[in-house]
């Protein structure tokens, strides 16, 4: 295999490609990224077995071929070489020498018969076309709140379902639960709902563009399929079902303040550093038009902030987990803030003052 291509388009893709493969793993392959040159055209693939990328691009092939290098090293080498052409030559015994300038490198490679067989995409079904702005908006206001307990595996990642015209992703660790939905103009076909692991959903957000360029999400079989144009993320589904948190978001709330969102992200910041290590415990006392928050930790000291807010019910008391609550409040766009309740003892739903397509549930803790 020859090739010929610029140094920072082969740096792109390699970055791109190289977050998949396994630093730990007992197969040396899966460190390796494989490369298939065709007539000036190469596609370059990396996997760890439940994900995997692939990435088309345009190189001058002199002969075509196929071998796999190893990801690491041939990203340090590419981080270092200057700004101009690379030439890579794999000999039949896969050894690789990439030049550049009077620079030389020459490493080892391993034979692309021993990579992992990729998901065949021909039997692709097409589930729904998304801009690639807004669904990268719906994974940051989701991910944060799944679970990373290997225990609950059926909450290690994002829900995804659609009805009608419209396309829900749900994400909960059990203490909260983050849900968003986008509408569309024409109906989409309903399918069985897939819940997507974190890895793939993380390197979709390095790679998706704050524009309305379209991303095509697919699914074969126990596998789902992102088609970003010239690069192809695929990952094996989690089996399991999801919790079903219908019967948590159809309860009456029938109490709620409001407040400004910058407001009560930083007195929560404030009040969170003498929440306790062991409980990270904020105390929240809810009056007429009023909002205290306290926290104490133990032979360290205690904080306490008033802020006033719009409310005229009864006297509440919660505890919330500080940086559960951090969270929920960083992923807020309005200017301000709604907190809708029943009593102290059940799920709190937060969300912002003047959209209705996104909100978050937060349960309090016993105090």
């Amino acid at each position: 295999m020859k090739l010929l291509c610029k140094r920072e388009d082969l740096l792109k893709t390699i970055s791109i490609v190289q977050g998949i493969t396994s630093g730990k793993t007992t197969m040396p392959i899966l460190n390796n990224i494989l490369f298939k040159a065709g007539q000036d055209k190469v596609t370059i693939s990396a996997t760890d077995l439940e994900v995997t990328a692939k990435y088309n691009t345009k190189m001058n092939v002199s002969k075509p071929g196929t071998t796999t290098i190893p990801g690491k090293r041939l990203l340090e080498i590419l981080r270092e070489l200057p700004e101009t052409d690379i030439n890579i030559d794999v000999d039949e015994n896969n050894k690789i020498t990439i030049l550049c300038n009077k620079i030389k490198f020459k490493l080892n490679g391993l034979p692309a018969s021993d990579f992992p067989e990729l998901p065949n995409l021909i039997k692709e079904e097409k589930k729904l076309t998304i801009k690639q702005n807004l669904f990268k908006n719906m994974i940051k206001k989701t991910i944060f709140a799944a679970s990373q307990n290997d225990m609950r595996y059926n909450i290690n990642g994002v829900y995804f379902t659609s009805k009608d015209k419209e396309f829900t992703m749900v994400a909960t660790n059990g203490h909260i639960l983050a849900l968003i939905k986008e509408k569309f103009e024409t109906k989409i076909e309903e399918k069985k709902g897939m819940i997507v692991p974190l890895k793939v959903l993380n390197e979709l957000l390095k790679n998706l563009e704050d524009n309305e360029k379209d991303i095509n999400i697919g699914q074969i079989e126990n596998q789902t399929v992102f088609n970003l144009e010239n690069i192809v993320f695929t990952s094996r589904l989690i089996d399991g079902e999801f919790p079903n948190y219908g019967q948590i978001i159809d309860k009456p709330f029938d109490k709620k303040f409001t407040i400004k969102t910058e407001t009560f992200l930083q007195a929560v910041k404030r009040i969170a550093i003498f929440a306790s290590n062991d409980t990270n415990i904020i105390k929240m006392t809810i009056s007429k038009d009023m909002l205290k928050l306290s926290s104490t930790t133990p032979d360290v000291g205690e904080a306490d902030e008033e802020l006033e807010i719009k409310y005229s019910g009864p006297d509440v008391v919660f505890g919330f987990n500080a940086r559960y609550l951090l969270e929920i409040i960083k992923n807020i766009d309005d200017s301000e803030i709604e907190m809708n309740f029943i009593d102290s003892t059940t799920a709190n739903m937060i969300k912002p003052v003047t959209s209705s397509n996104y909100f978050f549930l937060i349960m309090p803790i016993r105090i």
